[in-house]
C-alpha cells in the first residue's frame, strides 16, 4: 500500500496499449473539481471508446470528452445526476456540431462512461460498451449497462429467452445498440438518487474500453485484488495482462482505477502527507523541471511503448492521442469480435444512436 493512498489522498491512474491497432481511438480524463468555499471537492473520471474509421474515433472521443468535463465543471451548485445528464447531452451535441461542419465525419461516434464521485457516492452515466467495475474486498461487480447485443443476448439468457449456446453461434456481438453520434441517444444507463453507490474506504473503481475484455471476468478480478490497494500497480497488471495474452486483434484498451478514501473528497490527510513528504515533493518537482527543460513529455512507459500510466493525485489529466487509448473485444472463448472497429462499433440503421 502505498503512504499517500493509506494517508486519504485519493488516487486515480490510468493505463493503456495501442494494441494491433494502427491508431488510438480512446479517450480519457479525469480531474478533481473544487466545489466552492466550505464544501467537499469531487472527482471525476471520464472514458471514451471513438470509431468511425480514420481519424474520425479519435475526434469523436476527445471531442466528447472534451465537452462532458466542461459541462460537469460549470454545473457546479447542482446535483450529480443532473450534472452528469448535462454532460452527456453536451458531448452529443459538440458531436452534432462537428459532423455538420464536415460530410466527411459523417458515422464517427463514441461510448463515453462518466463517474462522478462526490463525497462518498459515486454516480455514473454512460452509453455504450465501456465497462465500470466496483471491487469491493472479494467481490467484483459490473454497475453499469453493456450497450452492445452482446449485453443484449445476456439479458436474454439470464431471462430465459434464449440459451448461452444459442447466443453463441449470433452474431455482431460487438455491434453497439447505441452511442454518442450526434443524434438521438437511445440508451442511456445512469445512476438516480437511490442507485447512486455509497463507497467504502478502499473500494475500487474500474473504468474500462471493451478492450478489457480479452481478459476473462475471472482474470480482471484476481488481477484487481492483488493491486487494490494501488492504483497505478492495478491499471498498469491489467494492461500488461492484456497485452501478454496477445490477441492477434487486439484492440486499444484503456483503464482507469480509482481508489477511494473517506477523506479524499475533503482533503483530509492530504496535508499531513504533503508535510510527511516534503523532501521527495522536492525532488520530484526539480526533476519535472528538468524534463519540462528538455522539451519531454512526462509520461512512464516501457520501450515497447505497450503501456503508459499517468496519476492523479489532484489537478487534471487529459489524455491526448497516445495517451488514451483502448478496445479489445475478444474473450479467449467467445465468438469472434475482431472485425474492423468501424464495422464492429456501428450501431444498426434503426438505432438513431449513439
Amino acid at each position: 500500500m502505498r503512504k499517500a493512498e493509506k494517508d486519504g489522498v485519493a488516487t486515480a491512474s490510468a493505463a493503456w496499449t495501442d494494441g494491433a491497432r494502427a491508431r488510438q481511438e480512446d479517450s480519457f480524463r479525469f480531474t478533481r473539481l473544487r466545489e466552492g468555499e466550505g464544501k467537499r471537492s469531487s472527482v471525476l473520471l471520464v472514458v471514451a471508446d471513438g470509431m468511425g474509421g480514420q481519424s474520425a474515433g479519435d475526434l469523436a472521443s476527445r471531442t466528447a470528452c472534451d465537452a462532458f468535463v466542461v459541462a460537469v465543471e460549470n454545473a457546479r451548485g447542482y446535483e450529480a445526476t443532473g450534472r452528469l445528464r448535462d454532460g452527456l447531452e453536451d458531448a452529443n451535441q459538440a458531436l452534432r456540431q462537428k459532423l455538420e461542419g464536415d460530410r466527411a465525419l459523417s458515422g464517427m461516434g463514441t461510448t463515453l462512461l462518466g463517474v462522478l464521485v462526490d463525497g462518498d457516492v459515486a454516480h455514473w452515466i454512460s452509453v455504450g460498451d465501456s465497462i465500470l467495475y466496483l471491487l469491493r474486498k472479494s467481490r467484483m461487480d459490473r454497475l453499469n449497462a453493456d450497450h452492445s447485443l452482446a449485453g443484449l443476448y445476456a439479458e436474454q439468457v439470464a431471462s430465459g429467452e434464449m440459451t448461452q449456446e444459442e447466443a453463441d453461434e449470433l452474431g455482431g456481438h460487438n455491434q453497439l445498440r447505441s452511442a454518442v453520434m450526434g443524434q438521438t441517444l437511445g440508451l442511456i444507463d445512469q445512476s438516480d438518487a437511490e442507485t447512486g453507490l455509497t463507497l467504502q474506504s478502499g473500494d475500487v473503481l474500474l473504468l474500462a474500453t471493451d478492450g478489457i475484455l480479452t481478459l476473462e471476468p475471472s482474470q480482471i478480478k484476481s488481477i484487481a485484488k492483488r493491486h487494490k490497494h494501488s492504483p497505478s500497480s492495478l491499471a498498469e497488471a491489467l494492461i500488461e495482462a492484456v497485452h501478454d495474452a496477445r490477441a492477434p486483434h487486439q484492440d486499444n484498451t484503456t483503464v482507469i482505477a480509482y481508489l477511494h478514501s473517506k477523506d479524499s473528497s475533503d482533503g483530509t490527510g492530504r496535508l499531513s502527507w504533503l508535510k510527511q513528504h516534503r523532501l521527495g515533493l522536492a525532488l520530484i518537482a526539480l526533476a519535472l523541471c528538468l524534463v519540462v527543460a528538455l522539451g519531454s513529455t512526462i509520461f512512464f512507459t516501457d520501450l515497447r511503448n505497450h503501456r503508459v500510466i499517468r496519476t492523479l493525485v489532484t489537478g487534471t489529466y487529459f489524455g491526448v492521442a497516445p495517451a488514451q487509448s483502448a478496445n479489445a473485444r475478444r474473450a479467449p472463448n467467445a465468438p469472434d469480435r475482431s472485425a474492423p472497429k468501424n464495422a464492429q462499433k456501428s450501431p444498426p440503421a434503426s438505432d438513431d444512436e449513439s
